[in-house]
């Protein structure tokens, strides 16, 4: 009986050497395929030189696989063998895949999942109807950083913040914008007073809108990406004697006093 398994075993017919020809070439069609993928995404990326490395890597497996009636006798026996093997492999085609959504899906992914929620809407208490959206918020925090951290100069830029009561909220949460956007700028803490009278004061201009005093390159941003949504003004001045005491260059947002808003429905998207 076992002589008779083995003659039958024997007797299977092999596998169509066409066959294993379209096995090989559509594998390395897979991976051609990857790489071309790798190739989109880097050109989305702008990596023009890792696009096109991609590109003509996955052009000339892609080749290979066209060509493997050719190339396979130059490979020698063992070599095309083990080539023919992997490939009819279906562990190999899936570690490919893996491989595949591992570089290019996997990332964008991880992203997404942990990407922080977008901050809450701005609100000013004096207009408790009037917030900026979320989609504003998360644009902002996105030019925030590439303008802020594009400018000349050794970081960070210094920054103290004052509010009237009324717009505290408006303060607080342009302060958040600066912490989510970039490290490149450092918010500064009011001095105390009460320990330190000789500390410069920072006196209300009496003006709505947002104040920005000392002009520079900071301000020039904040006032082109804040000018839609607020009233932004610009000031030269600066308390005396701010540099002295804080031993560093500082640039003074005041939230003046009444509604900071451009018009009733600036940026609420």
């Amino acid at each position: 009986m076992a002589e008779e398994a083995e003659e039958e075993e024997d007797t299977r017919p092999a596998p169509s050497p066409e066959i294993d020809r379209r096995v090989v070439a559509r594998f390395l069609d897979l991976i051609a395929a990857g790489f071309v993928a790798l190739a989109v995404v880097k050109l989305f990326e702008s990596a023009y030189g890792s696009a096109s490395a991609a590109f003509v890597i996955g052009l000339c497996v892609f080749l290979c696989g066209i060509y493997w009636d050719q190339i396979r006798p130059r490979l020698g026996q063992t070599l095309a063998t083990s080539m023919q093997r992997i490939a009819s492999d279906a562990r190999a085609w899936l570690l490919v895949l893996f491989v595949v959504f591992s570089y290019l899906a996997a990332p964008a992914l991880v992203t997404i999942i942990t990407r922080p929620a977008a901050p809450p809407a701005i609100t000013s208490s004096n207009d408790d109807q009037h917030s900026l959206g979320p989609v504003w918020v998360t644009n902002m925090v996105s030019n925030l950083k590439g303008s802020i951290e594009s400018l000349p100069g050794i970081p960070p830029w210094h920054v103290i913040i004052t509010t009237p009561p009324e717009n505290q909220r408006v303060g607080t949460n342009l302060q958040s914008l600066f912490t989510l956007s970039t490290k490149n700028v450092a918010i500064v803490q009011h001095p105390d007073y009460d320990k330190d009278i000789d500390a410069p004061k920072f006196p209300p201009t009496g003006l709505s809108g947002i104040i920005l005093h000392g002009r520079n390159q900071l301000t020039e941003v904040l006032k082109r990406l804040w000018g839609d949504c607020f009233i932004v003004r610009q000031a030269s001045d600066l308390p005396p004697a701010v540099t002295n005491y804080f031993g560093f260059s500082l640039t003074w947002i005041e939230i003046g006093s009444g509604s900071p808003w451009k018009s009733p429905q600036a940026c609420n998207d």
